[in-house]
């Protein structure tokens, strides 16, 4: 097993433990303000990247004003719904003299991170394969001996369906591109 892969499985169980850690309801809701951020942010950060202009500083740093918006409103949103989760959590607890429910959401925790984990992971290196740096060359040859990093990119092509339009888009520039290595 290769340095990559032990890495790789690491940042996994990393997930998992998270996610155990958490419990079903508090990591749910974590990925719920995530997914929710992403799409609130990518409709809302040029009006707050327009009035940020306004400061002296971003009148000439306007995709820096861009990147700060999105960043800001993906956290209040993740903010808000993680608070939502916390809520939710302290009202389950009153619940937990139900036998194994705490146990329940533990474990559905602990699945629901490694799965996230294993989404994230596979999200990161196609993300890596389509960037051109030597950063990226000196990674991307670690991750075609890898045997778990193919694994990763398989599970992201057959969630492919249920992605938005524009990821579809981008994937399949990614794959045409020269240096993408089609696991198996």
């Amino acid at each position: 097993m290769l340095i990559v892969d032990i890495i790789l499985l690491i940042i996994i169980l990393g997930f998992f433990i998270h996610g155990w850690q958490q419990g079903l309801i508090r990591t749910l809701a974590g990925l719920i303000g995530i997914i929710l951020g992403i799409i609130i942010a990518s409709h809302l950060y040029i009006q707050l990247a327009d009035w940020l202009t306004v400061i002296p500083f971003f009148e000439h740093h306007e995709s820096l004003s861009k990147i700060i918006s999105f960043i800001a409103i993906l956290f209040v949103v993740n903010g808000i719904i993680g608070v939502g989760g916390w809520l939710i959590e302290k009202t389950f607890n009153i619940l937990s003299f139900v036998p194994f429910l705490k146990t329940i959401n533990k474990l559905a925790g602990g699945v629901l991170g490694l799965i996230s984990g294993i989404i994230l992971l596979g999200i990161a290196i196609v993300i890596i394969t389509a960037i051109e740096n030597p950063l990226t060359y000196y990674l991307l040859g670690y991750l075609q001996e890898s045997y778990i990093a193919p694994w990763l990119v398989t599970i992201i092509g057959l969630l492919s369906p249920l992605w938005p339009e524009v990821i579809k888009k981008t994937t399949k520039i990614i794959q045409s591109l020269p240096y993408y290595k089609i696991p198996f």
